[in-house]
């Protein structure tokens, strides 16, 4: 975001516009389709993998979780006793692993307890064409459109269901609104747009 004031000494700040971050859209591949479940993120508990683990047993969906280990004792309790060949743990990805692990799911799901700053596993699994399901913390009701990106809820008893809904979303649709919103080009022309406005009013 940008504030700004022609009186750099004034405390009467005000804003004038909201610049989400982007991303390159262009350097993730679409998947048409997708299986399973995806959670990228820390393995922490404000990222909430044990709510992921809880989501894919309670569906019986296959969950493949990627991230670093930050808080052991969480994963040790509620992700490492339930690893086998409905739930796995990759480790730390890169680039090219991350968009296949992304696009080969059916769902992302996102359920991170803590005020999210912006989020931008998000909108990486959009532009794969994968629909996200995330607690409605921080600035993700900014990024995920529902019904149409993926859903929302501040509940975490339901995040099975809304991740069932997901799964019908069209993902043509989801890598449009994706691209039209937050690809870097998008990006670029708004603070194109802000910077000219800072000129004309200052």
């Amino acid at each position: 975001y940008g504030d700004w004031s022609s009186d750099v000494c004034s405390s009467d700040l005000r804003r004038v516009a909201v610049i989400h971050n982007g991303i390159d859209v262009a350097a993730f591949r679409f998947y048409e389709r997708g299986a399973g479940l995806a959670f990228l993120g820390r393995i922490e508990s404000g990222k909430g993998p044990d709510l992921a683990v809880q989501v894919a047993r309670q569906l019986d969906l296959p969950l493949t979780l990627a991230g670093p280990i930050v808080d052991n004792e969480l994963f040790e309790k509620t992700i490492r006793p339930h690893l086998g060949e409905q739930i796995r743990y990759i480790g730390v990805v890169n680039h090219e692993q991350k968009n296949k692990l992304l696009g080969e799911a059916a769902v992302a799901l996102l359920p991170f307890r803590g005020a999210e700053g912006f989020g931008l596993v998000s909108i990486e699994a959009m532009a794969s064409g994968t629909p996200v399901v995330a607690l409605a913390n921080g600035a993700l009701p900014e990024v995920v459109e529902p019904g149409v990106t993926g859903y929302l809820t501040h509940s975490e008893s339901e995040l099975a269901a809304l991740t069932r809904m997901a799964m019908k979303l069209e993902r043509e649709r989801i890598r449009e609104r994706v691209a039209s919103r937050f690809d870097m080009s998008v990006v670029a022309e708004s603070y194109r747009k802000l910077y000219r406005q800072i000129v004309v009013e200052a």
